[in-house]
């Protein structure tokens, strides 16, 4: 978990005696605030009653005032322990998942014995594919005991850690040196990416190939989109400063691009590994001065926005549901703090039916039957972001019904 501060002040400013941790991209001390969020219920919380208890932290964000990398500002003396978390994500596979795994092919000089490594493997679901395609020297490295275990079930190798330097040369002394390393949506989460950057590197065989895949920070400031700023992801990059990290770890960058997702994007990088680093330049970068620019107005921007959606709240008719019981969604709940307006959230996955969701007040999930069994009137926040087939479905089930429809974020295109 990371650090709680007690503040729960939203204008707060951080506490001028503490030195900031260098960027890990530029080296660059300067930081400037990006949003604060204020005290908040830990996204991803399920609760099996209205009054069972939930952990909160203060949840804001700074951004570099060189390369525009933003940051939790408590992230570099966090301690995410992921060891117990079971969480899958084999349905947030993007709709590339084809094209990483045939340039990963690409790459491979004998699939039938050289090593491809996924850090951050989850529950194998990307592994899963990579065996489709004939790589057979599979390695998950995956720190969560209970998602490790379902990737041992499937057939893969496993190491049970969170990598490091130290740990990354026993693999390596063990399994030998991989000739691919893939790592996707978990660079963000670490305290010290750089220093994951530099282990992964330990993993690779000269000329050896990285993948690697994160949430881009460009759309989140200059869409607006705050509901993408997650508790548990700590950094978030753009092109600039990921391909900095990336060279000083020890990495020849071929390429690094955007590709939408849902209503983001994420960045896919691909390296390969070199005998050299590459300094860090304390200059802005092509293409961050547009993201800098962006990061400076993002809190106006959003204050202005969610304070013009709590203007407009008190014309929905009640009682208000929303679309979703993902972090996305409780994020922008509590963000836009519209949360203590929402009677329930409505979801397709059966393992959230029932459970409550802290808005901050726990709403119950329904099933999308039981909502629209029991929906005769009323308002539906159309908040499943990304999925705009499941809300056009949703409309077209409901027709007839009493049923107002609100797309909240229709009013952005005005901030």
């Amino acid at each position: 978990m990371l650090p709680r501060p007690t503040s729960s002040n939203p204008e707060a400013a951080p506490d001028a005696a503490t030195a900031p941790a260098a960027c890990p991209a530029c080296g660059n001390t300067q930081f400037r605030p990006l949003v604060d969020f204020g005290e908040v219920p830990h996204s991803g919380t399920f609760l099996r009653s209205a009054d069972g208890s939930f952990a909160t932290l203060r949840l804001r964000f700074e951004y570099c005032e060189e390369c525009g990398l933003v940051r939790q500002p408590e992230a570099a003396a966090a301690q995410p322990d992921y060891s117990e978390i079971g969480r899958r994500t084999a349905r947030q596979l993007p709709e590339y998942a084809d094209e990483i795994v045939r340039r990963l092919a690409g790459a491979m000089r004998r699939p039938d014995t050289d090593l491809v490594v996924e850090v951050g493997a989850n529950d194998g679901t990307f592994l899963d594919l990579l065996r489709a395609a004939a790589f057979q020297n599979r390695l998950a490295i995956e720190p969560s005991r209970p998602l490790a275990a379902i990737c041992r079930d499937a057939g893969h190798a496993v190491e049970n850690i969170h990598l490091t330097e130290s740990h990354a040369a026993r693999v390596a002394a063990r399994y030998g040196a991989a000739r691919v390393v893939v790592c996707r949506h978990t660079l963000e989460h670490v305290p010290a990416p750089h220093m994951l950057l530099r282990a992964m590197r330990r993993l690779l065989a000269d000329e050896g190939w990285l993948f690697i895949e994160v949430p881009a920070a460009a759309p989140i400031v200059e869409r607006l989109l705050a509901h993408e700023l997650w508790d548990e992801h700590l950094t978030y990059f753009s092109p600039g400063n990921l391909e900095r990290m990336a060279g000083l770890a020890g990495f020849h960058v071929i390429e690094c691009k955007a590709a939408a997702h849902r209503s983001s994007e994420n960045l896919m990088l691909w390296a390969r590994a070199c005998g050299t680093t590459k300094p860090a330049l304390a200059t802005t970068g092509a293409g961050a001065g547009e993201l800098l620019a962006r990061c400076s107005s993002f809190r106006e921007r959003w204050n202005a926005f969610s304070a013009h959606l709590r203007e407009l709240a008190p014309t929905w008719r009640a009682p208000v549901f929303a679309l979703g019981a993902s972090h996305p969604q409780s994020n922008f709940l509590l963000f836009s703090r519209l949360g203590a307006r929402v009677s329930g959230l409505v979801d397709e996955d059966p393992s959230k039916i029932g459970f409550r969701v802290p808005l901050p007040q726990p709403v119950p999930v329904l099933s999308v039957p039981g909502f629209q069994d029991a929906m005769r009137g009323g308002t539906l926040l159309l908040t499943a972001f990304g999925y705009p087939d499941w809300m056009q479905r949703m409309r077209a089930e409901l027709a007839g019904r009493d049923v107002a429809f609100v797309d909240p974020l229709e009013p952005l295109r005005q901030f």
